[in-house]
């Protein structure tokens, strides 16, 4: 099913008033996809195990590009993280992430005409 979801990720603006975010930030979205690749933080783990980097997931075992779907309260936000091969310490295994991309998910939500 292409609009499975990778990870759910409920985004707060302001946890101290329940404020929750319409999407997510795009800046946070990046940080959760270079996340997925370490072994062991908290995000990996939450992702289903075929799609961990170095697990077979989109990046394989000499990493390059890990394409997520992150589920939020809008919708999905895609988002491409890029690696490089990393020779030892905690990336040796999945890639040392490098960049992040994403393609905007803007859709309308009103539309309308005015007189002037």
């Amino acid at each position: 099913n292409s609009d499975e979801a990778d990870l759910l990720c409920w985004y707060w603006v302001n946890p101290e008033r329940s404020e929750l975010h319409p999407t997510i930030a795009m800046t946070a979205a990046q940080a959760l996809g270079a996340a997925c690749f370490l072994p062991g933080g908290i995000v990996y783990p939450m992702l289903r195990e075929c799609r961990r980097p170095g697990n077979g997931g989109s990046a394989g075992s000499n990493a390059s590009t890990l394409t997520l779907k992150i589920r939020h309260a809008g919708g999905i936000f895609p988002v491409d993280v890029n690696a490089c091969v990393a020779e030892d310490g905690p990336f040796a295994k999945v890639g040392l992430p490098t960049s992040a991309s994403y393609s905007l998910t803007v859709r309308p939500i009103a539309h309308g005409e005015a007189l002037l």
